[in-house]
């Protein structure tokens, strides 16, 4: 059941620690944070642990400032591995896949917020907004799927159904 007024903010954490050009800045975390506090206390930064486990959702959270912006805010911090999940279904040629997103983000927000930063990747070319829901899955080992990236991504989009800033 949603709560009102529920958001989620995905950045994009692909270090442990904030690095322009590669990383979501925390400033622009912080400014929109403290815009939608006026409208919602039910505020979660979201994010799961590094592919292959290079590092822990938690050290990107401590990384980028997300703790002292809890505190400041009253906002949860949440690594989206350590939360229920479910599968979503695809097909990528003639197979049917299934992926698992966290059910907070299927079922219990008003507003998915994805806060990518825009840069090239050497699996997609150019990822624009559309690639850091790839980051939902709560999988360390989501790397292996990147053979049926193009079907998944569109199925993830489609599931979550995010507001790009």
């Amino acid at each position: 059941m949603k709560n009102a007024n529920c958001i989620a903010i995905k950045p994009n954490f692909t270090y442990p620690y904030y690095k322009p050009g590669v990383t979501t800045s925390p400033e622009v975390i912080r400014e929109t944070v403290k815009i939608l506090r006026d409208y919602t206390s039910h505020i979660a930064v979201v994010e799961t642990d590094g592919g292959y486990g290079a590092w822990l959702a938690t050290e990107a959270f401590n990384g980028h400032g997300m703790y002292a912006l809890s505190k400041e805010f009253g906002i949860k911090v949440v690594n989206l591995c350590d939360e229920p999940s479910e599968l979503i279904s695809f097909q990528s040629g003639r197979r049917n896949y299934q992926l698992p997103l966290p059910s907070r983000l299927l079922h219990d927000i008003n507003l998915f917020i994805s806060m990518p930063v825009p840069k090239i990747h050497c699996m997609t070319g150019l990822s624009l907004s559309y690639k850091i829901q790839w980051g939902c899955i709560p999988d360390i080992m989501r790397l292996r799927r990147h053979f049926i990236f193009d079907e998944a991504i569109v199925a993830i989009n489609q599931a979550l159904n995010p507001v790009a800033l």
